[in-house]
């Protein structure tokens, strides 16, 4: 476990998990310790709402954008890692990812928690390196009783919130 910090968290603590009991309503997280670099890329795409009597360029969030990339070491015996590579081969198949801030027990630690389908999974292997996979992540369509949530970690237990949502009136 991390050496907890109270000023910062380093990247390097950041996780990436994968739900292997197949059941969204009753996880069970698994951290992919071969990821090498992982990035979580989130953002609103908008809807235009300009007019000539408003100066500024105007617009309302509409839907979220959530994706991941990274890499990850190639080691043919690691269930995490087979799991990807099994998500990317298959046109219809999802891979149920937490990506955190921290580690699953880190009090704190924030992230998003989803089922993506692995779109890019390209291979390095050059002569002199070890073999590496450049991969992304889309969120795939499901169903209503599996939502994408943001997860926190409070008292050493994931919580999840829906988001995205539209605030309530």
């Amino acid at each position: 476990m991390p050496i907890p910090n109270d000023k910062r968290r380093l990247g390097i603590d950041a996780t990436l998990n994968l739900n292997t009991s197949g059941d969204y309503a009753a996880p069970t997280w698994v951290t992919c310790d071969l990821v090498e670099e992982l990035a979580l890329d989130e953002g609103w795409a908008s809807a235009s709402g300009n007019n000539r009597g408003q100066p500024i360029e105007a617009s309302a969030k509409t839907r979220a954008q959530v994706g991941a990339t990274g890499r990850i070491m190639c080691r043919d015996t690691d269930p995490t890692y087979l799991a990807m590579l099994a998500a990317y081969r298959s046109r219809d198949a999802e891979v149920d990812v937490m990506i955190l801030s921290g580690a699953l027990d880190s009090d704190g630690a924030t992230g998003v928690r989803g089922k993506f389908q692995v779109h890019r999974f390209s291979n390095s292997i050059g002569p002199n390196e070890v073999q590496y996979r450049d991969f992304s992540l889309i969120p795939a369509i499901v169903a209503d009783d599996e939502p994408f949530v943001a997860a926190t970690v409070v008292g050493g237990t994931i919580q999840y919130e829906e988001v995205f949502l539209p605030t309530a009136a």
